[in-house]
């Protein structure tokens, strides 16, 4: 944000300015007091090709993939949500994301600002994103926040494949984790923190 737009912000509002190391990430802070989550900006994942610059937390990981699924920085951060129990109520990004959040809970709202094409982007004019946002984040809070929650699985199977074969074998080291096929580590976990805990180190 620049410094103009923060100075519009209601005077009890929380900023946090680059990356601690958390596990939340993202959502570093989050707890159950809050009320639901909004993810503004956000990208499809690592592999897409609907953004020029998607990726999953990092240039690192050729792909994420969760129980199977590949995996985004929404979905990461919405189960975070989930575990706990703050449901993700609106997200904005690329139209592939969108697609994306409307597979995983239609419930969650969702306002598409650019489309990927190759290298380049289509996208709105700010003054036309801001107001898209506006009105889409505006119309989500209208709606019950309790059906944003996605459910959680009861055990997770987390698999990060690099393009570098070198950092496999690497991160294969991490406590729990396999180096389970070509450029790939596996981790498995019944608790969602632990993947989060995993995440941050080896991505």
């Amino acid at each position: 944000m620049t410094p103009d737009a923060i100075s519009l912000l209601p005077a009890d509002i929380r900023l946090i300015r680059s990356w601690a190391g958390h596990p939340l990430c993202m959502v570093q802070e989050l707890d159950e007091s809050f009320d639901a989550v909004m993810m503004i900006g956000y990208h499809s994942a690592a592999g897409s090709e609907a953004n020029s610059l998607a990726h999953t937390l990092s240039l690192k990981p050729h792909l994420i993939r969760l129980n199977g699924r590949i995996t985004s920085e929404f979905y990461i951060h919405a189960l975070a949500g989930s575990m706990l129990g703050v449901p993700t109520v609106f997200v904005s990004g690329d139209e592939g994301l969108m697609e994306e959040v409307k597979s995983t809970n239609v419930a969650i709202g969702r306002c598409g600002v650019k489309k990927g094409v190759g290298q380049s982007t289509l996208s709105m004019t700010p003054k036309a994103a801001v107001e898209a946002i506006r009105k889409g984040a505006q119309a989500a809070l209208q709606r019950d926040p309790g059906e944003g929650l996605i459910a959680l699985p009861k055990s997770f199977a987390l698999e990060v494949t690099y393009a570098n074969p070198v950092l496999a074998y690497r991160m294969s080291w991490y406590p729990g984790a396999c180096h389970s096929g070509e450029r790939t580590i596996r981790f498995e976990a019944k608790d969602y923190f632990d993947i989060l805990r995993m995440l941050n180190f080896v991505t």
